[in-house]
């Protein structure tokens, strides 16, 4: 069901871009493997734990809002508002380079 979806975010991590995820996003993205090496957060390490029994990253789990780990920005559910302010900082960021 995710197979596209994680696809494209892996070709983005690999070449540089960024990638955010939400709630229910950050569980398609442990169950792929790709929190395993990357400090991150979600809902709740419990919630990544029970729903995915391939996720492999809880030592890198960080009770935070949000969390930005490279060019990968994870969140749970609450932190819609902050991840919106962490795209615009990382929008504007990149527009200022040009």
């Amino acid at each position: 069901m995710n197979g596209p979806i994680i696809e494209k975010a892996k070709q983005l991590l690999n070449a540089g871009g960024h990638v955010a995820a939400i709630c229910g996003a950050t569980l398609a993205l442990a169950d792929a493997g790709l929190l395993d090496d990357r400090q991150h957060t979600s809902n709740s390490p419990e919630y990544l734990n029970l729903s995915s029994p391939l996720y492999k990253g809880a030592a890198r789990y960080k009770g935070e809002k949000i969390v930005a780990d490279g060019n990968l920005i994870t969140t749970g559910s609450a932190g819609a508002l902050e991840l919106a302010r962490g795209l615009l900082r990382c929008w504007t960021f990149l527009r200022k380079r040009r």
